[in-house]
């Protein structure tokens, strides 16, 4: 086995304290996010400043003081038969057990797509849609599979009727 040296860059980039390093071959970006930053803000930050543009997030675990989050609801009206609820503000401690979601772009700008499962203080287990404004309460931990041979680019599906990430080859 050899071991690489790997630089990790402690940063306060565009207003977000992080440090992350990029594995070598330029597979994954491992993140953490610093008390009291914001973690969609946090994450589309130091993607911008390791240049990782498509990805996928593989891992995101920690905790926060404020979940900004939605879920589905049912809507006839839609040909899926759901839409998303008002986003939902919990002020309270929660721990992030679970993150999954997609690094890519919308109209050109960074976008993150990030599902979690939380618990609250009292173990009590709830998921969803993660919004902009949750706020890190002791640390956010994520790791990011780059995306290099293709773009995932959020674009609204004419036939489901939503905004959705379609797959494209690289330019």
């Amino acid at each position: 086995i050899i071991h690489m040296p790997v630089n990790i860059i402690k940063i306060r980039s565009e207003g977000v304290n992080m440090e992350y390093f990029v594995e070598k071959n330029g597979s994954f970006l491992f993140l953490r996010l610093a008390p009291g930053e914001k973690l969609i803000e946090g994450i589309k930050a130091a993607c911008a400043e390791a240049g990782v543009e498509y990805g996928t997030i593989t891992s995101c675990i920690g905790s926060l003081t404020k979940t900004s989050y939605t879920f589905v609801k049912t809507n006839a009206e839609n040909v899926t038969g759901i839409a998303y609820r008002d986003t939902i503000v919990a002020d309270a401690p929660n721990e992030v057990i679970s993150g999954q979601g997609t690094v890519g772009t919308s109209d050109d700008k960074a976008d993150v797509h990030l599902h979690a499962l939380m618990c609250d203080v009292n173990g009590n287990l709830f998921a969803g849609h993660m919004m902009p404004g949750c706020v890190v309460c002791a640390t956010m931990e994520i790791s990011i599979a780059i995306a290099s041979s293709g773009r995932m680019v959020r674009e609204f599906d004419q036939e489901l009727r939503f905004p959705l990430f379609h797959f494209k080859k690289s330019a």
